[in-house]
Parts: structure tokens; sequence; C-alpha cells
């Protein structure tokens, strides 16, 4: 019902908080997840974790004093330009 709520907002369709439940049925049926499914909602919640990994370390990074920030700076910057292979001159 609130899939339905909400798709009726986004279109215009629908202003009130709640709906009506009058005359509504509801089962439970089974659905089996497809192999391409479970493979995508695998990488996302890898992603997912990646993201929360790199949010934390850049919490953590706020808490670096100044010299320490331009020393991972350069550090970063080298592990960068070595994937890429391209000499940089700092």
């Amino acid at each position: 019902m609130e899939l339905v709520a909400m798709d009726m907002k986004q279109r215009g369709l629908y202003i009130a908080r709640q709906l009506s439940f009058y005359g509504v049925a509801f089962r439970i049926e089974d659905v089996s997840l497809s192999h391409d499914f479970i493979q995508m909602y695998n990488a996302s919640v890898r992603l997912v974790r990646y993201c929360c990994r790199l949010l934390n370390a850049f919490d953590a990074i706020a808490s670096l004093s100044c010299i320490e920030c331009i020393l991972l700076n350069k550090i970063i910057v080298n592990i960068v330009m070595h994937y890429h292979k391209t000499p940089v001159n700092l």
C-alpha cells in the first residue's frame, strides 16, 4: 500500500495521508528470485558497504592534524598515479 501511495503522490493523484483499507484483500505469495536479480542485489549490498567504509574513513581523516592530512594526500596521490602509471611532479 505504501508503494501505491508513493506512486500516486508522485503523479499528483493522491493528497491524503492514508489510504482506506475498506474492501482490500491481502495475500502472501512466494516469489522465486532469478539468479541475475540475486547477483544485482548482492552487488548493491557490496556497494553500500563500501560506501559506508569510505564514510567511516573520511570521518577518521577529519580528525587528523594538518600535517597528517598533507602526508596522507601525498600517499593517496602516489597510489593513484601508480595505478594509472602516469608520472606526476609534486
